[in-house]
């Protein structure tokens, strides 16, 4: 049996043996860390086996496949999105409303990025079927968004078109814009990101210049 002693006689500390839960943590902690390096596409389980220090040929008791990687990743960040946003939608006028929705989208969206940027990554890597599995959430928030639009409507300030097919705009706007956001300094995030709320507000506005709302 090989000794344990180390050169100082002393016994080698044995590296306590990491539970279901601790391992999945480390996987997790991989693959946000490989995803956010080489993509979602291009990375491998065998590279994220390695850096969380699980052997190759057990990795397989622990993910069946990529994709429950990136679930994990992305576990409680559309729900908690929505709730933020739900809660922004309550009060006040229906283009007050839309304001306060889109700038907590961006608030919260912008401090997640390493979640946020691996879920748009992932991009042509995923199927249909699983970004519905990675995103259950996105017809809520098109329903979210076309509520206060019809809103809008009722009252006179927001343009005739389709509800549904506007907010499905402003979702894949919010989308794009995020992801741009972060190739921008840190610093000016914050003001891009209010000058893109204003005229996503303003392009949907009978009377944007009723508004008030800066582009500066």
């Amino acid at each position: 049996m090989p000794s344990t002693s180390n050169p100082t006689g002393g016994e080698e500390p044995r590296s306590p043996r990491r539970t279901k839960v601790q391992v999945w943590e480390d996987l997790l902690r991989a693959a946000t860390e490989v995803f956010g390096r080489v993509g979602y596409t291009a990375a491998s389980l065998d590279e994220i086996a390695e850096r969380a220090g699980v052997p190759q040929g057990s990795i397989y008791f622990h993910v069946r496949q990529k994709i429950d990687l990136l679930e994990g990743i992305l576990e409680g960040f559309h729900e908690e999105r929505l709730t933020r946003v739900r809660q922004a939608s309550v009060g006040g006028p229906a283009l007050a409303r839309l304001q306060r929705m889109l700038e907590t989208y961006f608030e919260f969206t912008t401090g997640r990025f390493p979640q946020s940027s691996i879920y748009w990554q992932a991009g042509p890597g995923v199927t249909p079927q699983e970004r519905e599995r990675l995103f259950p959430e996105r017809m809520a928030f098109v329903h979210l968004f076309a509520g206060v639009l019809r809103d809008g409507q009722g009252e006179g300030v927001v343009v005739d078109m389709d509800a549904t097919l506007m907010a499905q705009s402003i979702i894949l706007a919010t989308h794009s814009m995020c992801d741009a956001l972060q190739r921008e300094p840190e610093a000016e995030r914050p003001r891009v990101a209010r000058q893109f709320v204003a005229l996503l507000v303003r392009g949907h506005a009978i009377d944007p210049a009723a508004l008030g709302l800066r582009l500066d």
